[in-house]
């Protein structure tokens, strides 16, 4: 009987360190980069389009427990250039503040992910540009590749007002990014 019950326990038992070990993957400083495919889309009759994204992004993990966890993003970004009947509409600077929290398994992590996004714009046919503006929230999906390096998959969507433009526009904007990230 203990022949069964030893290799049981230690079994067990390793099972338990490597899932107290789940949030702490993820725990710490990180940084990397992203590519999305962003679509936006207004409230008027012209519609933005699509088109490629790239942003850098920081951020930090802190670990509640085996599984929780919460942590603190910043980004700044950019997309291709939309076409629309007045040119094309450029993002040019784009920056984002969100918190997020997540459940660490196997050295994976889904998470969700809440915050606020400020982007400034230009159309080429009609200067000045303008600020979009709003919040913005989505879930993704991270994976350790190694003890430091992860990649991920994310979807975000943001809801816009315009400053120095058109009173009554709106704007959305939803992406689907993949990125890489070093852990620190």
């Amino acid at each position: 009987m203990f022949k069964f019950i030893a290799p049981a326990a230690l079994l067990a038992a390793s099972t338990l360190a490597a899932s107290a070990q789940d949030a702490a993957t993820f725990a710490g400083v990180y940084g990397g980069l992203s590519f999305g495919y962003a679509d936006l889309q207004s409230n008027t009759p012209v519609d933005p389009g699509a088109s490629t994204s790239v942003e850098a992004f920081l951020g930090y993990n802190h670990a509640l427990g085996q599984n929780l966890i919460v942590g603190a993003e910043l980004a700044y970004g950019g997309a291709a250039q939309h076409s629309i009947p007045a040119g094309t509409l450029a993002i040019d600077n784009s920056f984002s503040a969100r918190l997020r929290t997540g459940y660490a398994f196997d050295r994976s992590m889904v998470y969700a992910t809440v915050g606020y996004v400020a982007a400034d714009t230009s159309i080429s046919a009609a200067p000045p540009g303008f600020e979009l503006s709003g919040p913005t929230f989505g879930l993704g999906f991270e994976q350790m590749l190694s003890d430091n390096l992860s990649a991920r998959i994310e979807y975000t969507h943001g809801d816009f007002d315009l400053s120095n433009g058109v009173a009554g526009v709106g704007v959305s904007s939803d992406r689907v990014s993949v990125g890489l990230a070093m852990h620190f």
